[in-house]
Order: C-alpha cells, then sequence, then structure tokens
C-alpha cells in the first residue's frame, strides 16, 4: 500500500485518496503534503503529530483534534481555536504552561488538574461533587474537608489520606471494611457495621473482635434453688 501512494504522490497526487488517505502523507510523505487536498476535517490529528511544521492554523480541525497540538506540538497552541470543552485535560497533562483557569472546563477535567497540575488548583472551582476522590489520590494536602463529597467518596481519605479522616463523616455503613484493612488507627467499634463487614475484622485485625459474653457459672445454691422450685 506505501508503494501505491507514494507512486499516486509521485505523479502528482490526483490518483491518491486525499478522502481517506491523507493521514498516510503526514505520517509518511509530509514533502508531497498539499494543503488544498488534504482532509483536514478528519486527519488534522496526523499534521500535529508527525509533521506539525505543515501545520496551517485556519484548516486545522480545532473542534476534533485540538488534543494533538497539546500533545505534539504546542508551538501552535491558539488559545481562541482550543476545544477547551473537550480536550482541557490535554493542555494540563502535555503543555501546562498554556493552562488558563478561566477557559478550562473545570466541570469535565477537575480531576486533571489534581493529577497532572495540582499548582493549578482552586477549590472554588473545583468539581468537588465527582473527583474529590482524586484529590485524595493525587494530592492530598489540597483536600478541603468542607467541600469534599464525604457522602460518595469518603472512602478514598481511608485509602489514601487517612491524616483527613473525619470519623463524623466517614461512610461507616458502606466502607467499614476498608478501616479494617487499610487504616485500622481510625477503626472505631462502636461506629462499625459489624452485620456487613465483621468478616474483615475477622481476617485482618481480628484482635479488634468484641470479647464474647461468658454466662456466668451456676452455683450450687443457685441449683438447688432452681431444684427446689421446680
Amino acid at each position: 500500500m506505501e508503494n501505491q501512494w507514494l507512486e499516486a504522490l509521485e505523479l502528482g497526487g490526483d490518483n491518491f485518496n486525499w478522502e481517506q488517505d491523507s493521514w498516510a502523507v503526514a505520517q509518511y510523505y509530509p514533502q508531497y503534503l498539499d494543503a488544498e487536498r488534504y482532509n483536514w476535517h478528519k486527519h488534522s490529528w496526523a499534521v500535529a503529530k508527525f509533521c506539525p511544521e505543515c501545520l496551517e492554523p485556519d484548516r486545522y480541525n480545532w473542534e476534533k483534534d485540538s488534543w494533538a497540538v497539546a500533545q505534539y506540538c504546542p508551538e501552535h497552541f491558539d488559545p481562541d481555536r482550543y476545544n477547551w470543552d473537550n480536550a482541557s485535560d490535554k493542555i494540563v497533562k502535555h503543555c501546562p504552561e498554556h493552562f488558563d483557569p478561566d477557559k478550562f472546563n473545570w466541570h469535565k477535567y477537575s480531576w486533571a488538574i489534581a493529577q497532572y497540575y495540582p499548582q493549578g488548583f482552586d477549590s472554588e472551582k473545583f468539581n468537588w461533587q465527582d473527583y474529590s476522590w482524586t484529590v485524595a489520590k493525587h494530592c492530598p494536602e489540597l483536600v478541603n474537608p468542607h467541600k469534599y463529597n464525604w457522602q460518595e467518596q469518603s472512602v478514598s481519605i481511608a485509602l489514601y489520606c487517612p491524616e483527613h479522616f473525619d470519623p463524623d463523616k466517614y461512610d461507616w455503613q458502606e466502607y467499614s471494611w476498608v478501616i479494617a484493612r487499610f487504616c485500622r488507627q481510625h477503626f472505631d467499634p462502636d461506629r462499625y457495621n459489624w452485620t456487613k463487614d465483621r468478616w474483615a475484622v475477622e481476617q485482618y485485625c481480628p484482635q479488634y473482635l468484641p470479647t464474647p459474653k461468658v454466662k456466668p457459672k451456676q452455683t450450687r445454691k443457685d441449683i438447688s434453688l432452681y431444684d427446689t422450685i421446680s
């Protein structure tokens, strides 16, 4: 196939399938790239990845392939054309120097800030409802206990940053077993869900099992009294 591509391009490109195979020109034969014929709508990403020197901003498909500019050729970055709604994560991962907190899609990509670029963290803009766990895991020093989603993601506190543990906010009903296995320093027998998660204490910290109640022995006096009543 590559020989057929090259032959068609060497003959002027009239017989080359630009609609389907434009990406191959960008990857293998950028010297034959024809901006007028190139399928920018479908294969802009290939230009960004393989021959960024051929990238034409006015033809580039920023809506679909913005991510490739951030990942492969940030020198062509254009904040006004970039698709922040669907590719904000690529900015903080590959070219944080272009990060713009006012354009960044915090609702969808807050997790990427926590994972790749905590320097850009903004507690007020962060999507705590959906991505609290990413802060607990990747940048626990930025956990805000007043904004954290304790109802749904308290387990991540126990798993990744027990220093922020709050027994009054923790979901003991669902995740008692996590305490028994991973952060026994916060074990609380009065809050623990013994009905559902007793197995975890038996397996990981049997020293916390409640002491079984021992029935008092009957004395000879008790036995005699019982026999008399009977």
